[in-house]
This record gives C-alpha cells, sequence and structure tokens, in this order.
C-alpha cells in the first residue's frame, strides 16, 4: 500500500492482507510460522484479523497455529499478580 493514511498498515505480507480483507482461501495456504509472523508495525495475522472485525479469518488463522502471547504490564512499577 501506498500513501499517507496513518491508520492503515503497509502489507508486504500476503497473510496479513488476506486477515485484513478475509481472504479465507489464502489464510489455509498459511502455516505456523506465517501466522505468527510480524508486520511492520508489531501485528500478527490474528491481531488484524480481530482490528478488521474477521471472525472467520481468525479461526482459521488460530487453526492454522497462531500462538497466542500474553504480556503482563507493570503496575506502579511492580508486576501485578
Amino acid at each position: 500500500m501506498s500513501g499517507g493514511d496513518p491508520g492503515r498498515v503497509k502489507m508486504s505480507d500476503v497473510f496479513h492482507r488476506a486477515a485484513m480483507d478475509g481472504y479465507l482461501d489464502k489464510l489455509k495456504e498459511g502455516n505456523r510460522k506465517q501466522m505468527n509472523t510480524h508486520d511492520e508495525d508489531g501485528c500478527t495475522p490474528a491481531m488484524l484479523a480481530a482490528q478488521h472485525g474477521n471472525l472467520d479469518a481468525l479461526r482459521i488463522i488460530i487453526t492454522r497455529g497462531w500462538v497466542a502471547y500474553c504480556l503482563v504490564w507493570p503496575v506502579d512499577g511492580a508486576f501485578a499478580s
């Protein structure tokens, strides 16, 4: 993609584009590594599918081996328990 729209990410990966736009057949071709690759903004295909409301795409991404990472952010300098 080109242009200066800050709300859109640059798409260099076909699986990120497929997740955003709901191209389910293309997502079914992906493997675990492709489903866990971060784009220029740090987003995975799963994050983009969720952000764009593509529930069917998200379901496919999960079955193709997406790994969910859970981060714990510090609260007032200490980790929440």
